[in-house]
């Protein structure tokens, strides 16, 4: 952490603010409604949203996770979604 401070690739104030803004697991299964073995899958297929592995633990960023929440935003149930806001025809 001290070496990219000192680089002036991140600054304390900002590592600071973006700790406080990961959330836990058990905060992405309250705030998406997503099981913990779904999360797990999604990491692992590269279809969730993006994450930190720190040490044994893992976080989502807020921002992160609202992004992604609304790249799955639909405005149909029978048209697939090339998540640009388009409906795509099958």
């Amino acid at each position: 952490m001290r070496r990219l401070a000192a680089a002036g690739a991140l600054n304390v104030t900002s590592l600071s603010e973006a700790l406080l803004n990961l959330l836990t697991l058990d905060e992405m299964t309250a705030a998406t409604g997503l099981s913990r073995s779904t999360l797990a899958k999604r990491r692992c297929d590269g279809t969730g949203p993006a994450f930190f592995k720190i040490g044994r633990q893992v976080k989502y960023d807020r921002a992160d996770v609202d992004a992604w929440m609304l790249s799955r935003r639909r405005t149909s149930t029978w048209t697939a979604n090339d998540n640009t806001g388009k409906a795509v025809t099958a």
